[in-house]
């Protein structure tokens, strides 16, 4: 089973990816999540939300302040999990058939991006 603290870890680098996104993480900051499957980040979902809902039990009893942590929704969960397992091409993962007009299809895929003018570019 699972150690909370190793929960913890994995939901944090999971949160890590959006962040870097939201520009509120350095590239160095990102934990990583090589070698952990997709049932290993849904089960350290599940055992961070158990956490968070037993501080905000014993917060009841106790009183006083709590400490809870941000926990990723499922859509976040998948992409972070397509972007650790899939490597960038023109290729989709997945495609499905639709009836949004222009469209007649929807793909998932994982695509490469050159940095943009304003981001640093290490090596």
């Amino acid at each position: 089973m699972m150690t909370p603290e190793r929960a913890q870890e994995i939901i944090s680098a999971i949160n890590d990816r959006a962040f870097f996104k939201m520009g509120l993480k350095d590239r160095e900051q990102i934990g990583t999540l090589e070698g952990v499957s997709l049932a290993e980040m849904l089960e350290a979902k599940s055992i961070v939300l158990a956490g968070n809902d037993a501080a905000k039990e014993r917060q009841k009893v106790e009183g006083g302040s709590i400490s809870i942590s941000v926990t990723p929704d499922d859509r976040l969960i998948a992409a972070a999990y397509a972007l650790e397992h899939y490597h960038p091409d023109n290729e989709a993962v997945v495609v499905i058939p639709t009836t949004e007009w222009p469209y007649d299809r929807r793909a998932l895929g994982v695509v490469g991006l050159e940095p943009s003018i304003d981001e640093e570019v290490t090596s």
